[in-house]
């Protein structure tokens, strides 16, 4: 997709930095800074697409070649434009003097470099930006490729897979856990053991730099869930501190095992660190051992878990947890007891559960141990502890069809799928495993759209790579952006990135692609409209500590919205 003026892909990075040019002694602190800011720009080349943005970041140079001139548009916090200028550059040059600019606080700069055919094909974007009189304000902007992936500036602190990646209300992002060590000879194509770790950083999108912070879990976690609260802590809970990676498992090839967890820590990004549960302990208890469960918040702020693996010893055939609900109580910081609840209709792990848009209804579908169920729904009540759960039926004539035959229950029943709410309330679903009595390879057919209020499912046009283990996350602008995953049951990565169009009804391929095979890794959109992707593992069962940046194309929809980072609608 072009942005006013189209662009090429290639994968470069880039930080760059304002100051403020000191007042005169005599001018006053809401006079214009003389010659406003000095726009100083530093460039870093990443590796090429090809290569796996492992190394770190070359030392800074000039303006890229391609280069030909950059504007620059400054906003108040009102959204107001304060100044904008186009500059012209030359190759190698560092310094760029800037608009002239008053003193002030929380402004939003955003970016933009052209090429000499006025296309744009980078842009960066910064915001609470403060300017000070007879101050030098510094404020780096990462800079990434249009419609491309960029490596980020640096990579992850740790490696890790099956961590969590959660946006907070400051634009940060938190990196908890995820497993970090493998057993030796680990492969994709035999019985494996995998260890968590207690890391804990935080990624920065301004300077596209992750930073691990002193504090660390209590215990180590890998397939938990991490949900941002309302009063902006965010709350981790159950996982896994060894997993099993077993490839015939007919439910899931990622077992938790013997060591699911039955705890829940509080994280507080303002003073990074974890909070006090009681006052002598930073964790709690939940009512059920589970991993591989879901969190989904309710629009009262309450958090429920749903379903999960919580077997207490490897091989187990059922799961004590995998048919149970329990709530968070956000006003008490504590889980309810839940002996009171009722029952999911089936066991679920490795499943999908959403909240509709009245945020009070949560949809459950896939990872079913039966393999003749699909999804199920749960209506919470006023008081945001109490459910009722009903079976989700899609009658057969609402059913997409594949060769002219309607899918079944056991074709829908998606493993590891990944699902987002789409603005009008429907749940896009794509890919995932099936369990037909043993485990079968993902499909790119299977990819539907699910109205839970008309109980009905209607096909994706199937022109995806088949995906499990991938990720899904909605953009700014109504379509869905899916990547990675494996694609067969010897659980051969993927690169590909395709768009899913809500207009056309179709998923479209992207031309760029991840610069690593990757599944089981964390994704996404931070509040610029960029999409993060963290870590994971690669085809060859490596646990990955780079990342990387897809730029959607999001810096005309800010300047458009008067410098407010526009916000999807959905989930």
């Amino acid at each position: 997709m072009n942005i006013s003026r189209a662009n090429p892909l290639r994968l470069v990075s880039a930080l760059l930095f304002l100051s403020a040019a000191a007042l005169s002694a005599c001018g006053s602190e809401n006079d214009p800074v003389p010659g406003g800011p000095d726009l100083q720009l530093i460039w870093t080349k990443t590796s090429s697409l090809q290569d796996d943005c492992e190394e770190a970041v070359a030392g800074a140079q000039g303006v890229p070649a391609d280069v030909a001139g950059i504007d620059v548009e400054i906003f108040n916090p009102d959204g107001k434009k304060k100044s904008a200028k186009s500059i012209p550059v030359e190759a190698g040059k560092a310094s760029h003097e800037v608009a002239e600019v008053e003193p002030g606080e929380n402004y939003t700069i955003a970016v933009r470099a052209y090429d000499r055919d006025q296309t744009y094909i980078w842009s960066g974007v910064t915001t609470g930006v403060k300017i000070e009189a007879g101050k030098r304000a510094s404020a780096p902007v990462y800079m990434s490729r249009l419609n491309g992936v960029t490596c980020t500036g640096t990579a992850m602190t740790a490696r890790r897979a099956f961590h969590t990646a959660t946006v907070l209300k400051d634009g940060r992002v938190l990196i908890v856990g995820g497993f970090a060590e493998k057993s030796r000879g680990f492969t994709y194509d035999k019985d494996g053991q995998l260890a968590a770790t207690k890391l804990v950083e935080i990624y920065d999108p301004r300077s596209g730099a992750f930073r691990q912070i002193e504090a660390s879990l209590n215990t180590p976690r890998a397939m938990h869930t991490a949900t941002l609260l309302d009063d902006g802590k965010v709350l981790i809970a159950g996982g896994v501190s060894q997993g099993f990676f077993r490839p015939k498992d007919p439910v899931s090839p990622y077992r938790a095992g013997e060591n699911t967890l039955k705890t829940f820590e509080i994280f507080d990004p303002e003073a990074e660190n974890f909070v006090n549960i009681t006052t002598t302990a930073k964790i709690g208890n939940i009512n059920f051992n589970r991993a591989l469960h879901q969190a989904v918040k309710l629009k009262n702020g309450n958090v429920v878990l749903v379903g999960g693996d919580g077997n207490t010893r490897v091989g187990a055939a059922t799961s004590p947890s995998g048919d149970t609900i329990e709530f968070f109580n956000a006003a008490r910081n504590r889980f309810e007891d839940a002996k009171s609840l009722p029952k999911l209709k089936t066991l679920h792990a490795g499943h999908v559960a959403m909240v509709l848009a009245d945020g009070a209804t949560i949809v459950v579908f896939g990872g079913a141990r039966d393999s003749a169920f699909f999804a199920e729904q749960i209506k919470t009540g006023r008081d945001g502890l109490t459910a009722t759960i009903d079976k989700l039926d899609i009658p057969e004539a609402s059913r997409p069809s594949i060769s002219g035959a309607k899918l079944t229950d056991a074709q829908m029943n998606a493993i590891h799928a990944a699902a987002v709410r789409l603005a009008d309330g429907r749940l896009a679903i794509f890919g995932g495993f099936r369990s037909e009595g043993e485990l079968k390879a993902p499909q790119g057919g299977f990819n539907f759209l699910l109205d839970a209020a008309k109980k009905s499912a209607s096909a994706i046009t199937p022109t995806d790579d088949p995906r499990a283990l991938h990720q899904a996350v909605l953009l700014n602008d109504g379509s869905v952006f899916v990547g990675g995953g494996v694609t067969n049951t010897s659980f051969a990565n993927l690169k590909s990135i395709s768009i899913y169009s809500t207009e056309k009804n179709r998923m479209e391929r992207q031309k760029p692609q991840f610069s690593r095979f990757r599944s089981g890794f964390g994704m996404v959109l931070l509040q610029d409209g960029n999409v993060l992707i963290t870590g994971g593992m690669s085809d060859k069962g490596e646990i990955l500590a780079r990342s990387e940046l897809y730029n959607a194309g999001w810096v005309d929809k800010l300047i458009e919205n008067g410098g407010a980072p526009p916000a999807a609608e959905g989930e």
